[in-house]
């Protein structure tokens, strides 16, 4: 499933868009203060409509994709962004970080990613041992960092003076 919309990113947008516009309907969200955390194909998936100008604060990419054949335009993105992806992710190789931090300077985003040194992909995955993909595995020094890294980011975009 997620190849297929991989391979169709305006499919994969809407659907994202709709999940969002579903959740902030709830009578308990404030939809003045919202955030898209996601792993690996949900932080690929909040990208897309960071890239796609959607109305959040804050999004938080673990582990995602950073390529697209979608590129923000220029102010497009409203969110400030935090990606947290391993050194030696083999689904995130140097190539895509340049092109990304590229996509992100032109398009005058507020950005940041953090690179965890000597850690794969699905660093979050408890489970991930490398038994369905040789390069998912699990590590709690780079989980723990990230979280903490994911809770001062959330802190900064949601401080009300």
């Amino acid at each position: 499933l997620a190849d297929a919309l991989l391979g169709d990113r305006t499919k994969l947008r809407r659907m994202g868009h709709a999940a969002l516009e579903r959740f902030a309907q709830r009578p308990e969200v404030d939809r003045t203060r919202l955030a898209i955390v996601g792993y690996c194909m949900g932080g690929t998936i909040g990208l897309e409509m960071a890239r796609n100008s959607e109305n959040v604060q804050g999004i938080v990419c673990f582990h995602g994709q950073l390529d697209t054949p979608m590129p923000a335009a220029t102010g497009a993105i409203k969110a400030k962004l935090l990606i947290c992806n391993g050194s030696e992710d083999p689904v995130v190789p140097e190539s895509h970080v340049h092109l990304f931090s590229e996509e992100m300077r032109a398009c005058h985003a507020d950005w940041q990613i953090i690179t965890y040194g000597n850690t794969y992909h699905s660093f979050t995955d408890w489970t991930a041992d490398g038994s369905n993909f040789y390069a998912s595995l699990y590590n709690e020094q780079s989980d723990r960092r990230s979280w903490q890294a994911m809770r001062s980011f959330l802190e900064e975009v949601f401080h009300r003076e």
